[in-house]
């Protein structure tokens, strides 16, 4: 078993642009919805009319991003093992940017892997975050208490996404079990 190396420059850089990338999301998404609740408790938000609800259909977005979250970051995930099995996974020039080539050339199995986990957890992210400020903006608009709480619980499950050292160790551990699983499968072998 290949050993997973997590203290790979690239592999730092990739867990720090996380890190920035799902704490700005969360205290942008958060902020915005404590903003709406200060202006809805003072009585200066918007005043809807007595129209159709918006409440039901972000609710119901609520629930179809749910399995969404899992789905497709799933197909992403297998997308770049597929790469990294071919040999022509890339890393994003902006990861690579003022580090040695040689260290982006050279790296192992795992070590792809790891780096490959941005747009997996960027997918589960944006998901999260997006419907969290539909829901939000819903309750601006119609002061709806179930749009909150639905937005309070997708901020929740947007901040459970920030990645850890032993979270990204244990995705990577699983997806080079993938790979290896893959590479045993394929009819051309």
């Amino acid at each position: 078993m290949e050993q997973i190396n997590l203290d790979h420059p690239l592999v730092q850089r990739t867990l720090r642009t996380m890190h920035v990338i799902i704490l700005a999301l969360v205290l942008g998404a958060t902020s915005f919805a404590v903003i709406v609740l200060l202006l809805v408790q003072s009585g200066n938000g918007p005043q809807m009319g007595t129209g159709a609800s918006l409440t039901p259909i972000a609710g119901v977005t609520a629930i179809l991003i749910l399995p969404a979250a899992l789905f497709i970051p799933g197909i992403v995930a297998r997308g770049n093992r597929q790469r990294i099995a071919a040999g022509t996974f890339r890393v994003p020039d902006q990861l690579s940017h003022g580090v040695d080539t040689t260290l982006a050339d050279g790296l192992s199995d795992a070590e792809q892997l790891a780096v490959s986990y941005l747009p997996v957890l960027l997918f589960r992210a944006a998901l999260f975050e997006g419907a969290a400020l539909f829901n939000t903006v819903v309750y601006l608009l119609e002061q709806s208490l179930l749009s909150i709480g639905i937005a309070a619980t997708l901020l929740v499950l947007l901040a459970t996404c920030f990645p850890t050292r032993s979270r990204l160790g244990t995705w990577v551990g699983g997806q080079l079990r993938r790979l290896r699983s893959d590479a045993m499968t394929r009819p051309d072998r």
